[in-house]
């Protein structure tokens, strides 16, 4: 066996036009009556509100604002996280001695193919170390790097899973 190489699916990489397909293939076809670019505006709305949410230190817009489903991985997970009260847990581990001060996104892409829309984005956050002392320095910057899955449920569009990790800022923004 190749030196790095885990398994089958370690090498698999998984295009944007195959997601879509699969999308597809699951039977999600774009209904006649969605507007993908109302729909596009209405989940850049949502993921907003939950950036928001995070400032605010809102844990119900935060745990609301997923289905109770929800799957995927929080920054620095280890493991897949299965389920919204499991995600708020990680959340409060993960958030647990930083406060973002502000954000702005740097890039921002939606896809929508019917009730299922993937949500691309990279976002700068802006950190100061909590007074509790978190323990080591603390950037005043980090990148965070998202792959978003939005269902619509009842004609509202709701956050379903993520895949979300935090990297170094290159540039080194000071607050």
């Amino acid at each position: 066996m190749a030196q790095g190489h885990v398994g089958p699916l370690s090498r698999t990489r998984i295009s944007k036009p195959i997601a879509v397909a699969s999308l597809r293939i699951l039977g999600m076809n774009q209904p006649a009556n969605i507007d993908s670019a109302a729909a596009a505006e209405e989940i850049r709305r949502h993921v907003i509100s939950l950036f928001d949410a995070y400032l605010a230190g809102d844990l119900y817009t935060l745990k609301h604002g997923r289905i109770p489903e929800w799957k995927g991985f929080q920054i620095k997970s280890t493991r897949l996280i299965r389920g919204v009260d499991e995600y708020m847990s990680e959340l409060e581990r993960v958030m647990g001695g930083l406060k973002v001060e502000k954000y702005e996104f740097l890039d921002f892409e939606v896809d929508v193919e019917g009730d299922v829309a993937l949500v691309y984005y990279l976002a700068r956050d802006y950190l100061e170390a909590d007074d509790t002392g978190s323990g080591g320095p603390v950037p005043p910057t980090v990148l965070i790097r998202s792959i978003d899955v939005y269902r619509r449920i009842d004609g509202n569009w709701i956050q379903a899973g993520s895949n979300i990790c935090a990297i170094a800022d290159p540039y080194g923004v000071t607050t």
